[in-house]
């Protein structure tokens, strides 16, 4: 049975855009359009974006329309250039494990300045034999794509509790996830 998964309200996130960013709504939809009709001539784009994933990509740029463009591209540009990490379905048999080995749960009500928090751990109940930092990555990703796609805040804030961490976990951390994560923060995300 299907619920609401996050609540939103549009007239928060608009009046949070005006006091963060200074723009009105229909300046908003102009840059949104903006987008849109770049994104229309983008060929190498396996789809068009929907307006959840350009406002994310507006607002995590300030506006910019060029830097926007430039994050939009390398979106989907870097999932040819990772494919072992966006090949893999949220629904497969390894991640529906995953999500039981490590939580990425959004709060349901955005916090102060109509932020959302996305609370991560890592399962207590599994051992640090369970824990694949890379699988981790993606499961957060996964979260992430459906949260960008549904939801209506300004800005989110990931936070990873560590209590069901041991020092048998930190081995199992490799310089090249490391340098994965460190590139999908900078150019993706």
């Amino acid at each position: 049975m299907a619920g609401v998964f996050v609540v939103t309200n549009k007239d928060k996130f608009f009046e949070q855009m005006r006091l963060e960013h200074n723009k009105s709504e229909k300046e908003y939809e102009q840059c949104l359009d903006i987008l849109s009709e770049w994104a229309d001539t983008q060929k190498h784009f396996p789809e068009k974006p929907d307006r959840y994933i350009l406002r994310y990509v507006l607002l995590s740029n300030k506006f910019s329309i060029e830097r926007s463009k430039e994050k939009l591209d390398m979106y989907y540009s870097v999932r040819n250039l990772m494919p072992e990490i966006f090949s893999k379905h949220p629904l497969s048999p390894e991640f529906i494990k995953e999500s039981r080995v490590n939580y990425a749960i959004p709060m349901p009500k955005p916090g102060p300045g109509y932020k959302r928090i996305v609370y991560c751990q890592h399962n207590p109940e599994f051992g640090a034999e369970y824990f694949y930092p890379e699988k981790f990555l993606i499961h957060i990703l996964h979260v992430a794509e459906l949260i960008f796609h549904t939801d209506d805040c300004c800005n989110y804030h990931f936070i990873y509790d560590c209590n069901g961490l041991t020092l048998g976990h930190v081995p199992r951390f490799s310089l090249v996830v490391m340098k994965k994560v460190g590139f999908l923060l900078d150019e993706k995300l």
